[in-house]
């Protein structure tokens, strides 16, 4: 639980009722213990597949994507530990090749879509790339931490009006916070461990817009294996 919700809840000592709402209950022991030590135990449960099954939500169909490597790469690879491996993948230009087909699908159908980010050092090339093939049919911006509040606000509200947009972004800048209607295509450009910041990023894409019926989540897999 953050620090800040832990405060305000511990000098809450006159409120009758304490109610705690999220989409992403914490799944370790010590946080869950936390929670419902400040806020009781959870009364109930609404899963996504009921949301969507009420027509609440977007449907959702996740699309897996592997990319296969070559036998040198993959036998570099074994000598790689773990942050060696994501620093080769964001150097590579293999990934770019999947917007060929998702640029596809969302440019005859005025659709937006939201790429997601594990840090802001691959996010300049694949904007590059992507004004550069595809500039003429689709509008692209940056989204991350560092950009001024009042610019991201601009950047969020232009993409809840427009079409044919390609917002890029960090986990850490969209995946709490941000409430943007008309995204309809997802992509987990990077690999991301934490379940909770990709259940979150999912949501962002699942909210009720009139121009879709369902939301495309891509999850690009390298396979060095």
């Amino acid at each position: 639980v953050a620090i800040s919700i832990k405060k305000i809840l511990s000098k809450c000592i006159n409120a009758e009722y304490k109610l705690g709402f999220t989409g992403t209950l914490h799944e370790h022991e010590t946080d869950v213990l936390t929670t419902v030590g400040y806020l009781g135990p959870v009364i109930y449960e609404l899963r996504t597949k009921n949301l969507i099954e009420n027509k609440q939500v977007s449907d959702l169909l996740i699309i897996n994507t592997f990319l296969r490597y070559t036998q040198e790469d993959i036998k570099k690879n074994k000598e790689r530990n773990y942050q060696g491996e994501v620093e080769f993948i964001n150097e590579e230009d293999r990934r770019f090749v999947v917007f060929d087909t998702i640029c596809k699908i969302a440019k005859p159908k005025d659709e937006n879509i939201l790429v997601l980010c594990m840090n802001k050092e691959p996010m300049y090339r694949l904007k590059k790339h992507l004004e550069e093939k595809y500039g003429e049919d689709f509008d692209v911006e940056l989204y991350y931490g560092d950009i001024k509040a009042e610019k991201r606000e601009e950047i969020r509200s232009s993409m809840e009006k427009s079409k044919k947009k390609i917002l890029i972004g960090t986990y850490g800048s969209i995946s709490v916070g941000v409430s943007i209607k008309r995204i309809h295509h997802v992509v987990f450009f990077s690999s991301y461990k934490s379940k909770i910041k990709v259940l979150q990023s999912i949501g962002r894409g699942l909210r009720l817009h009139e121009s879709k019926s369902r939301v495309y989540v891509w999850d690009i897999i390298d396979d060095l294996s």
